[in-house]
Formats: C-alpha cells, sequence, structure tokens
C-alpha cells in the first residue's frame, strides 16, 4: 500500500466539481500528448483548448443530471501548504443494474472532434467489443480513470478502483468490464482484471507515428 493511501479521500463527484475534474482529465491527457508525437486523444479531439474543458464539463454535468446509471468519484488529498483539500483523480463508473443491450452515448466533445473517422473508428470499436461480451447481461462499466500527473504512482488511482468496485458490489453488481490503455494496464491487471480482448489503432493514418493497443479487460466476482 503507497504511503499516501490514507491521506486520500474518495467521495461522490458533485456537479460544480465537473469543472475541475475535466481540468484534472486535461492534464493526464498532456502528459500523455508529451510521450506521443501524437496522441489518439489529440487526433480525435484536437489539441487542449479551454473550449474543451468547457464542453467536458459539460459534459459530465449532463450525464449526472440524466443519466441514472452514472456514478463519479473524486479522490481529494489535503495539501499541507495550505491545508485545502484538492482534487487529485477522480473516475466515472456506470452501474448496469439491468440486463440492457450497449448502445453509443453521445459525448458533447464530438462537437470539437479533431478526426471524425478516428473518433468513430475507436469508439465504434469499444462499443463492438463491449457488445459482444457483456450486451444483455448486468455489469459495471469503468469508463474513465485519471490522476493529475505529478499524483501518479501514490495510490490515487489504486483508491479510486477499489472504491468504485465497492459501491458496485454494494449495488449488487459482480461483473466489471474497462478498455485499458499502456498506462493503466499493470494497475488493472493487480486488481484482478483479466484480457478479454484488443482494440488496435493505426495512428498513421491520422498523421501520426506508430499504433496505440487497447485491452478489454473484464473482472467476475464470486
Amino acid at each position: 500500500m503507497s504511503k499516501y493511501f490514507s491521506r486520500i479521500e474518495i467521495l461522490p463527484a458533485t456537479e460544480e466539481d465537473c469543472p475541475t475534474l475535466a481540468q484534472v482529465e486535461e492534464a493526464a491527457f498532456s502528459q500523455a500528448r508529451q510521450e506521443e508525437s501524437r496522441s489518439l486523444s489529440e487526433i480525435m479531439f484536437g489539441p487542449p483548448a479551454a473550449e474543451g474543458e468547457s464542453l467536458r464539463a459539460q459534459d459530465l454535468v449532463h450525464k449526472m443530471q440524466t443519466d441514472p446509471t452514472t456514478r463519479l468519484y473524486k479522490a481529494t488529498i489535503k495539501e499541507e501548504a495550505t491545508n485545502m483539500k484538492r482534487i487529485v483523480g477522480w473516475s466515472v463508473w456506470n452501474h448496469y443494474l439491468e440486463p440492457q443491450p450497449m448502445e453509443e452515448r453521445k459525448d458533447t466533445r464530438s462537437r470539437l472532434i479533431g478526426n471524425e473517422d478516428a473518433f468513430h473508428e475507436f469508439f465504434g470499436a469499444l462499443l463492438r467489443a463491449r457488445k459482444l461480451y457483456m450486451s444483455g447481461k448486468p455489469f459495471c462499466l469503468l469508463g474513465v480513470l485519471v490522476t493529475l500527473p505529478e499524483y501518479q504512482g501514490r495510490g490515487v488511482g489504486s483508491a479510486l478502483l477499489e472504491f468504485g468496485i465497492s459501491e458496485a458490489t454494494k449495488a449488487g453488481l459482480s461483473e466489471f468490464w474497462l478498455e485499458a490503455s499502456a498506462d493503466g494496464y499493470s494497475l488493472y491487471r493487480k486488481f484482478g482484471f483479466e484480457n478479454v480482448d484488443f482494440v488496435h489503432m493505426d495512428l498513421t493514418k491520422y498523421g501520426s507515428v506508430g499504433q496505440t493497443k487497447h485491452v478489454c479487460m473484464k473482472k467476475s466476482l464470486p
């Protein structure tokens, strides 16, 4: 367990938190962009912009207001210098308590799509995998888990994952699904998620280099 773990508090996020959540997500993805010549996120949504953060915040608020399956959790740490709590990570889960088909969900960020073909190729592949393995089953979907770059490796991701699994289990769910990037893969393996399928994308088609791989992962509780 990380020495920082006891200082992390996980709470349900509020609508007022959504602008900060969007900023945390952008900071996490910005680090990935620096490590790649042109990341998948930037190809699909364009370069970082204040308008993008605003629309993402609106999207999160919309999910909280209209989608009863959505669960948003924030990770906070009290900073010693200011004695103030700071949001350093967050996650979004969907509790599908009743068996239902997987359907495409609208995202306000699609209004800022950098490359529509890349967007539909990637999210279409994810949706097909979810339909293949989870359609018609009650399950919990982990859609996003992000941590501020300066707090990565301090137990924030583990705390969010543990809390999310616990809350879903209390709700009666025992099947879990996510799509992991290379950055989060080892964490999910540590929590018992197993490889089910893979989603590959050739980034050279969109003016970048190499390819990206996301691992479709599943966890089943007794």
